[in-house]
């Protein structure tokens, strides 16, 4: 199968993937941990028997890096909303620089938003 192929379908389980990020369910987090190993999967066996890339496979390669990026930013915007609710329900407070108490992941971080 062409990587174009995978991309599209790919980016089809995004979809599905961001969708359930909006439910703040046990069930929705284990559905999208389970789609993206199995996207994880597939890339790995279509790294294993590699066909040459054409114009296509860039186009539809770069779609998915932006579809994955999407997902990435809701990702750290859940992330900071909790640490958020985790920091006003302790009162945790400040630093003397403005920064939250709580020691916030690296991704977290750079969220800006």
């Amino acid at each position: 199968m062409k990587l174009a192929k995978y991309c599209q379908e790919f980016e089809a389980r995004l979809g599905s993937i961001e969708t359930s990020l909006l439910r703040f369910d046990a069930q929705a987090l284990q559905f999208c941990q389970d789609e993206i190993g199995k996207i994880l999967n597939q890339l790995l066996c279509w790294k294993i028997t590699p066909e040459a890339l054409d114009e296509s496979d860039r186009r539809a390669l770069s779609s998915f890096r932006k579809a994955l990026a999407k997902i990435q930013a809701r990702a750290d915007q859940g992330s900071n909303l909790c640490l958020g609710w985790r920091q006003l329900c302790v009162t945790a407070g400040y630093t003397s620089q403005g920064k939250p108490q709580f020691v916030m992941t690296e991704s977290s971080a750079c969220y800006e938003g």
